[in-house]
């Protein structure tokens, strides 16, 4: 719910860039029961709440969006969903996706509300609305050339979550595709060659894919580019999920890696930010503790420029939600802030 409402916001927002202070001008819904086909998912993840009882039999959750793009018409969006269930260790059965949706925003012309407030699925090629989420709603994240330098869940026999006993869907491992265990995609963006680019938090990773979501190379590393000020230490910026830590001592929170990511216009280059303060980064401000690394990628060369910055959170601040570039040198970020209500 969150999140949808998240959503609605922000788009509001973006229609408005002359207003003086932000307005909801129009809203849509999509209901946290909102599911598509695809294999049994939330094995791992309880027995359910609120009603809902796990898992779900033969269907995937939809909700969780944690990005948003322009879709394939001027009316229409793509939608990430993230990792499934909220954790590595229970998201195994639930897989990567983006979905094409149509808002029938609800707003007021002045004298009457119009627009039914819902989400609908379309098309993710042609943008024509279904029915339901079906095959052609979206695009699955896969691996068929098994380019990922880690093993994945769909070259595993069993799921790699609870007792290990579940046998891996078919259509998971027959197609390769990605799932919340693998990777937990918070960010993505559309390059000037038409291929996604994912933002991981478990490594942190970039996964470049196809406009189908397949996987065109190995997920790129972070590398350590130490702001100026900063104690920090190590080769790579490592989370304690990331599949290749070893024996390496973690220097980045658990699931605090790249959960906004800005391209510049060009479609040339990205800007990934990290949700959480590489350890050594709180000694660049002597009165904020709470510094998140931008780091720009050159998307020809494939490899981190050796340019970042520092985004200095507020003393009440706990991360940035996303990130957007404006232009060529400017950025609109969504900053969140807990409270003891939420």
């Amino acid at each position: 719910m969150r999140k949808t409402l998240f959503l609605s916001v922000l788009m509001a927002a973006a229609f408005t860039p002359s207003a003086q202070a932000t307005e909801l001008t129009a809203f849509a819904l999509m209901p946290a029961n909102t599911f598509a086909i695809g294999p049994t998912s939330g094995q791992f993840a309880g027995t359910g709440a609120g009603g809902n009882t796990l898992p779900l039999q033969h269907k995937q959750p939809v909700q969780g969006i944690s990005a948003i793009l322009r879709g394939p018409t001027h009316d229409s969006f793509y939608i990430m969903s993230d990792n499934g269930f909220g954790a590595k260790t229970n998201s195994a059965d639930t897989i990567l996706r983006v979905y094409a949706v149509k808002p029938e925003f609800k707003t007021w012309d002045g004298s009457a509300v119009t627009g039914s407030g819902e989400v609908k699925p379309v098309n993710f090629v042609t943008g024509s609305v279904l029915s339901s989420f079906d095959k052609t709603s979206f695009i699955n994240l896969r691996d068929p050339a098994s380019v990922i330098g880690f093993t994945t869940v769909a070259e595993q026999t069993t799921y790699p979550n609870g007792t290990n006993d579940i046998a891996v869907a078919k259509s998971i491992k027959n197609r390769h595709l990605l799932t919340g265990a693998d990777l937990d995609v918070e960010s993505f963006r559309k390059d000037k060659n038409g291929h996604f680019w994912f933002g991981d938090e478990f490594g942190p990773f970039l996964v470049e894919t196809n406009k189908t979501g397949k996987v065109l190379r190995a997920e790129i590393h972070t590398p350590n580019i130490v702001p100026t000020g900063s104690t920090a230490t190590g080769d790579e910026v490592m989370s304690p999920q990331n599949p290749y830590l070893g024996t390496n001592t973690a220097n980045l929170g658990q699931s605090r890696g790249y959960e906004g990511m800005a391209i510049n216009p060009a479609g040339n280059k990205l800007y990934t930010l990290l949700e959480g303060t590489v350890v050594g980064d709180d000694a660049i401000n002597s009165t904020v503790s709470k510094n998140l690394r931008i780091n720009e990628f050159d998307i020809k060369t494939r490899q981190f420029t050796g340019n970042n910055w520092v985004y200095v959170l507020e003393n009440d601040g706990t991360n940035i939600g996303d990130m957007t570039a404006i232009n060529e040198h400017q950025f609109f970020s969504v900053r969140t802030q807990w409270n003891n209500s939420d």
